[in-house]
């Protein structure tokens, strides 16, 4: 007959969490197990690592709960280990258990007590409370020992019985394995059905022909034989023969030991068990049947004291799966020289079934056990503080294998997404490839209609690009770094954030700039208004830079120099001047002023200034022009009788790289102007000037300055003065 998976844990995630309520098919719990153990049971001792769960016994003296029939205590415990437990998680009725394992320690030493078995989901395996009376009973008889305490057993009888119920319900016990060294290079398996009730003295299950079969009892590796444990029923037969008999007064251990060797705790091997309801329980080790229990082993009896046991079962009740590594002076006797730490490593669970005989869950319609648990919480629950513990509910736990049902919502929303926005793409190249060729028809229209408006829209689109390109070379050049896309990047995601948004309102732009047309264009837009405000390139905190000075002639004596103009917001540099030489006193002669190279522009501190528009003065003529207050040095007059007082005329210093200074908004009177024979060349910067009359104010011809930074040349043929430079500002 086929049969499926119905559970399987392969440990493949080491990310697993097992403590209380984490994890849907297991719990490590925090606890003191019921066989006088050594070991405390904690949570901290299990983990997955490297594609097996693996459970690690040490010599650490911990503390943890102990869950007593008359409440929750707490226990210390010499050494600390771990136990797996999938209590009201995962439950199977029948069908094929196989875990394959590596055994902890060697061969060597006794005092570990690796486990693997399963229980009925009504009692939790080492809380007393809820297996009182529960475990390990498989017994659905209506009689004395169901009801009463009888003197050949521990039990005060069974809790839910026959008499009681509809049926009688426990928690019987199948050992998958259990492993002990008594002697050195002597280890065993036991395999073992726990049941209760007890049997009365003098009655043994192997005297029930055909109940238990050995296959292995002659193979020299295993050597199968019945356990040879000789517990509290075991009695004499007749006057020479002994009959053991394992087990306690509460339960009966129908059990079988096996030989193993070394190999077994150095490599994996697959332990299984086959289980048929009402029928059998086979053991295997790696597909090798090695011991069989079936119904005839658990007929009742009678014994020659009148004392009788009714049929047990073999179990019927959902069963879950428990593994741990206990250790107990009751089981192996702890070796002076055991190994600690040593681990148990379990590299999968899986559970089979008939593809027609599927029953997985531990509150089945034929075994509900949900309802009882909930109204007997405090048994199934530690209640003590500093330690979790979970009950949690079949139904939700999702107890079987069968995959969940189908949520698409993330693949739809993938599929939409995708979708979209691969319509956003296409539409977006089909628009630009759309306005690329509506930009080509219309180019081509205006070229074939008017070539003139064709090159001059050429022009125009080729001069922007100029500025595109010369404000990004200007920008690239004022803050260095910028063109790496992670500056960029920085910047953005800083000015983009809610925190900043109104420091950023406030702050002035790191950088302003302007670009300069072109020459062609500047000459085109000069001869179209002969008063044109140029663009300037305009770095923060920087003053324009001194233009060339020409030289200067005066013809005569009499002739009187222009009056000068002056620029209420700038005060033009000191440039420096060469030394003159005057042959006489009644003339001047002619200074030639050398060019002064003009300043150079500073690069931005990292301190940020607001940017200032630079506007054009309108043209005023020469008489309506308020003289301007220049620095100049100290005058000083060689004639006695025509000297002139002192002009108070402020410093300022001759470096571009020198601090600016303010100057005062009160006029500053000049003295009268003496005689040309005792005056210094004056120091404003000026073009070329002719006069041809001595009286008359002359027609100002200003010849064209080479292009600079700051906008084209223009030629001025008026009285009126040229446009004003921007103003200066204060670093």
């Amino acid at each position: 007959m086929a049969e499926v998976l119905v559970f399987s844990d392969e440990f493949n995630s080491k990310w697993r969490d097992f403590r209380p309520g984490k994890d849907a098919r297991w719990q490590a719990i925090d606890l003191m197990y019921v066989n006088n153990d050594a070991a405390m049971f904690r949570s901290s001792a299990v983990k997955v690592q490297g594609g097996s769960a693996v459970i690690t016994a040490s010599k650490t003296s911990s503390s943890g709960p102990f869950s007593a029939p008359w409440g929750d205590q707490l226990a210390t415990a010499k050494y600390t280990s771990g136990m797996l437990q999938g209590w009201n998680k995962f439950c199977f009725t029948g069908g094929y258990l196989e875990a394959r394992i590596k055994l902890p320690g060697d061969d060597q030493h006794g005092g570990l007590w690796p486990a693997v078995f399963t229980l009925g989901n009504l009692g939790r395996a080492g809380y007393l409370r809820s297996t009182e009376g529960i475990w390990p009973f498989s017994y659905d008889i209506c009689d004395d020992n169901a009801l009463y305490k009888q003197n050949w057993t521990d039990h005060n009888g069974q809790r839910i019985n026959r008499c009681n119920s509809t049926q009688g319900r426990g928690a019987p016990e199948i050992d998958l394995l259990e492993v002990g060294v008594w002697e050195s290079s002597k280890p065993e398996l036991s395999t073992s059905l726990q049941v209760a009730p007890v049997l009365p003295q003098g009655l043994h299950w192997l005297d029930n022909q055909g109940g238990v079969y050995y296959p292995t009892y002659a193979d020299p590796t295993l050597y199968s034989v019945p356990n040879g444990w000789a517990g509290v029923n075991s009695y004499m037969q007749n006057a020479t023969t002994f009959r053991p008999r394992p087990g306690s007064k509460l339960a009966d251990a129908m059990s079988a030991t096996h030989k193993l060797n070394a190999s077994h705790f150095t490599d994996f091997y697959v332990y299984g068990l086959d289980w048929a309801p009402r029928k059998y329980i086979r053991w295997y080790i790696n597909d090798i049947l090695i011991y069989e229990l079936n119904a005839l082993a658990l007929k009742g009896g009678t014994n020659s004291a009148n004392e009788s046991v009714g049929d047990r079962l073999i179990p019927v009740e959902p069963q879950y799966i428990n593994i741990n590594v206990a250790m107990s002076d009751s089981f192996a006797p702890i070796h002076p020289d055991l190994q600690l730490p040593a681990s148990m490593m379990i590299d999968y669970v899986r559970v089979y079934q008939a593809r027609d005989e599927i029953n997985v869950g531990c509150d089945t319609p034929e075994f509900p056990s949900q309802a009882y648990i909930d109204s007997h919480l405090s048994d199934y629950k530690i209640d003590l503080a500093g330690f979790d513990d979970f009950v949690g509910n079949s139904s939700v736990m999702g107890p079987t294998m069968e995959p969940p049902p189908p949520d698409y919502t993330a693949v739809i929303v993938a599929v939409c997404c995708s979708v979209g926005g691969a319509l956003l793409l296409a539409g977006g190249v089909g628009w630009w490839i759309w306005r690329r060729r509506k930009r080509a028809q219309a180019k081509a229209l205006l070229e074939a209609t008017d070539p003139a408006a064709a090159a001059a829209a050429a022009a125009a689109a080729a001069e922007k690009r100029r500025r595109e390109e010369e404000e990004k070379r200007l920008r690239d050049e004022a803050t260095p770094g910028w063109r790496r896309w992670w500056v960029r990047l920085a910047v953005t995601i800083w000015r983009g954030s809610p925190g900043v948004n109104a420091r950023h309102a406030l702050a002035p732009p790191m950088w302003n700039v302007q670009v300069a047309p072109s020459p062609e264009a500047a000459a085109a837009a000069a001869m179209a208004t002969p008063v044109a405000s140029a663009s300037v390139v305009v770095f923060q905190s920087l003053p324009p830079p001194s233009p060339q000075r020409v030289s200067v002639p005066y013809p005569s004596a009499a002739s009187a120099a222009p009056q000068r103009l002056s620029t209420p917001t700038m005060t033009p540099q000191s440039p420096q001047r060469p030394s003159a030489s005057y042959p006489s006193a009644s003339a001047q002669p002619p200074v030639s002023y050398s060019s002064v190279p003009a300043s150079p522009q500073r690069r931005l501190s990292s301190s940020s200034y607001p940017s200032v528009t630079v506007a054009p003065l309108p043209r005023m003529s020469a008489s309506s022009v308020p003289p301007p207050s220049p620095p100049r040095p100290t005058a000083s007059y060689s004639t006695a009788a025509t000297a002139a007082p002192t002009a108070p005329y402020f410093s300022v210093p001759s470096s571009p790289r020198q601090p600016s200074v303010s100057y005062s908004s009160a006029p500053v009177a000049l003295p009268q102007r003496p005689s040309t024979s005792s005056l210094p060349p004056p120091s404003p910067p000026r073009t070329a000037a002719s006069y041809s009359s001595a009286t008359a104010p002359p027609l100002a011809l200003y010849p064209p300055v080479p292009p600079s930074p700051r906008g084209p040349a223009a030629w001025y043929t008026s009285t009126a003065a040229p446009p004003s430079s921007p103003p200066r500002r204060s670093q």
